[in-house]
């Protein structure tokens, strides 16, 4: 890479003015990030606890899906109804595991984040 982009890269850092110091060394250009304020530290733990929600309402309408699919099956007569409730019983066990997994992650992410 020409010495000359790297001044470039690093003059166009700097105009983009997103809170990133570069530092060209001549070979690289290094960023430097100032640590995250509480304000901005609060807005990535709301943002995290957004994600997990919206991961939550995917995995319901992958059950709701995958219900439909069972309730199907049965009303063709491709399995009995203590398959259908068996089946039922299952996709509920496994959206209440992702779910729960869900959460964990949520709430770990949402502690690492506000942790100064």
């Amino acid at each position: 890479m020409g010495k000359g982009l790297l001044k470039d890269i690093e003059r166009a850092l700097q105009e983009a003015n997103i809170g990133v110091n570069p530092s060209n060394d001549g070979e690289n250009v290094k960023l430097f990030f100032p640590p995250m304020t509480m304000e901005q530290r609060k807005e990535i733990a709301k943002d995290a606890k957004a994600m997990g929600e919206k991961a939550k309402v995917a995995i319901r309408n992958i059950r709701q899906e995958a219900n439909n699919q069972i309730k199907k099956l049965e009303k063709d007569k491709a399995i009995s109804e203590d398959e259908n409730k068996r089946a039922l019983a299952e996709v509920q066990k496994y959206t209440d595991d992702f779910i729960k997994k869900v959460e964990e992650h949520t709430k770990a992410k949402e502690e690492e984040v506000l942790k100064v």
